[in-house]
C-alpha cells in the first residue's frame, strides 16, 4: 500500500509545454490549492515508443476514484521530518501525505507520512529533471528508509533512469488528448530488511513506469506501473479525470507585474500579498540553475513594490525570477538585454 502512495505522490505537478519544444522548472512549478481527481484503472498495454505515436488506452477501467490537493507542506503531520519539501500531496480521505520539493532543475520525492510509519529519503528520489525534450534522459540514485519500531526496518536502495520516449497523441476514458509527451522510468533496487541497523535479508526490486504528459494539466493524464518484488509482478495504471484551483486556497502571492521589458540593469517588481509574510525574490537561469539571491525580506499584507539590480556577469537571455513564501513558490519569466 505504501509502495502504491508512492506513486501517486510522484509526478504530481505536470503543466507543461509542447512536446516538440524543450521544458524547464518555470514552466510546472507546482501550484498551491490545486485539487485534481484521478481514476485507478487495471493494467493496459503502455503502447510504442518514438514519434508522432497514437496512445490508445480507451479501455482503461473504472476502480477507485480519489481526489489530492496540493498544499503548503506548513503546519501539516510530519513536515517537521521533511524541512525541505516545498509541497505536499493530500488525498482526500487518507491520512498519509507526500512531501515533494523543487530544487533547482528536480522534483525530488523527499518523503511519505503516515500515522503508524513514515517513509524518509537520506538521498531523494528525482520524479523530473529538466529541461526535458523527445529522447532527453536523465538518472539518479535514492534511499528511502522506514521505521517500523522496535528496531525492525526497511531500507530501499536503488537508481531510477528516465527517458522521453515518444509524442503524439493519447486516447483514454476521460477524452483525446493531443501533443502529449510520455516519459518512460526504470527502476532497479534493492529492500533490505533491517533489524537493530544490520541487514538481515535483501530482495530485488524492479519497475516500469509511463507517464504521459501534456501542457495545461497539472497532474498526468495516464500512468501506467509494472514491478516485480519477490517474485510476484505488480501491474496497475492510473488516469486523469478533472482538476481546479481550489476556491479556498488562495495563493498568498498574485498580481505580480515586473518592468521594464526587457530588463538592462534595474528593475521592478510589483505584487500583491494576501497577508504580511517573509518573501524571498531569487534569479535562475531558463535551465533551473540558481544564478543570484536578489533580496530576502518581510512585506505587508497588500500591494508592494520592489526594486533590483541584476548581478553585473549577467548575460543577455530569458531568466526565471522566483518569488518565493514559506507557503508558495511562483517563477516567472524575464528576457534581459
Amino acid at each position: 500500500m505504501m509502495r502504491n502512495l508512492l506513486y501517486t505522490f510522484g509526478f504530481v505537478a505536470c503543466s507543461l509545454i509542447s512536446s516538440a519544444q524543450t521544458i524547464n522548472i518555470g514552466d510546472m512549478t507546482p501550484q498551491i490549492g490545486h485539487v485534481y481527481t484521478q481514476e485507478n484503472s487495471d493494467y493496459v498495454s503502455p503502447g510504442t515508443s518514438g514519434a508522432n505515436q497514437t496512445w490508445d488506452l480507451s479501455g482503461m477501467t473504472t476502480n477507485q476514484t480519489f481526489t489530492t490537493t496540493i498544499s503548503s507542506p506548513v503546519g501539516l503531520p510530519g513536515a517537521e521530518d521533511f524541512p525541505s519539501a516545498t509541497f505536499a500531496s493530500v488525498i482526500q480521505g487518507q491520512e498519509s501525505i507526500g512531501y515533494s520539493a523543487v530544487i533547482n532543475n528536480r522534483i525530488e520525492i523527499v518523503g511519505l507520512y503516515t500515522p503508524t510509519a513514515s517513509m524518509t529519503y537520506p538521498n531523494p528520489q528525482t520524479q523530473l529533471q529538466f529541461p526535458l525534450s523527445f529522447q532527453s534522459t536523465y538518472s539518479d540514485t535514492y534511499e528511502r528508509n522506514v521505521d517500523f519500531g522496535g528496531g525492525i526496518g526497511n531500507q530501499e536502495i536503488g537508481e531510477a533512469s528516465t527517458i522521453v520516449d515518444g509524442y503524439g497523441t493519447l486516447i483514454t476514458p476521460t477524452g483525446t488528448y493531443t501533443d502529449v509527451l510520455r516519459l518512460k522510468q526504470d527502476v532497479e533496487a534493492d529492500l533490505n530488511t533491517t533489524s537493530n541497523g544490520q541487514v538481515i535479508s535483501t530482495i530485488p526490486f524492479t519497475s516500469v513506469t509511463y507517464v504521459f504528459i501534456k501542457v495545461g494539466f497539472i497532474v498526468p493524464l495516464a500512468s501506467i506501473v509494472t514491478s516485480e518484488f519477490s517474485g510476484q509482478t505488480t501491474e496497475f495504471a492510473t488516469y486523469y479525470i478533472s482538476s481546479t484551483v481550489g476556491l479556498d486556497k488562495v495563493s498568498p502571492v498574485n498580481n505580480i507585474t515586473i518592468f521594464p521589458v526587457p530588463i538592462v540593469n534595474d528593475f521592478t517588481v510589483n505584487l500583491n500579498l494576501e497577508g504580511a509574510d517573509n518573501v524571498t525574490f531569487e534569479l535562475f537561469s531558463i535551465d533551473g540553475r540558481m544564478v543570484a539571491q536578489l533580496g530576502k525580506e518581510f512585506l505587508p499584507k497588500g500591494e508592494n513594490t520592489r526594486s533590483f539590480t541584476l548581478p553585473q556577469s549577467t548575460a543577455s537571455g530569458v531568466y526565471l525570477l522566483q518569488i518565493k513564501t514559506p507557503d508558495s513558490a511562483l517563477m516567472k519569466k524575464i528576457l534581459v538585454q
